[in-house]
């Protein structure tokens, strides 16, 4: 039903140089100055536009599906979109020109 990493057997030394960067990268991304969606003008007090509640329903069926592996790439997502989002700032002012 999904991608089974159970045959895959890895060194213990490659799991902890892995988990060494995954660690200090982390530690980098909470101290820098890339700039984050916070989510706080996210009212639910007010009226939600169904869509909207369906797409939470659809997130919710997707996270059920197998639930460390989509958690696990939701925090990525989210830890990379900091420096993408500067990535993609300085590209489009790179194209808009001096």
């Amino acid at each position: 039903t999904g991608l089974d990493l159970s045959a895959v057997r890895a060194a213990p030394r490659v799991v902890a140089v892995l988990a060494t960067f995954l660690t200090a990268g982390a530690g980098l991304l909470m101290v820098s100055n890339f700039r984050y969606h916070s989510f706080q003008k996210f009212d639910l007090r007010r009226r939600v536009p169904f869509v909207a509640m369906l797409l939470v329903v659809l997130v919710v069926g997707v996270v059920t599906v197998d639930p460390p592996r989509i958690l696990l790439l939701v925090a990525l997502v989210y830890a990379l979109s900091g420096p993408g989002q500067l990535l993609l700032r300085r590209l489009r002012a790179r194209r808009a020109g001096p």
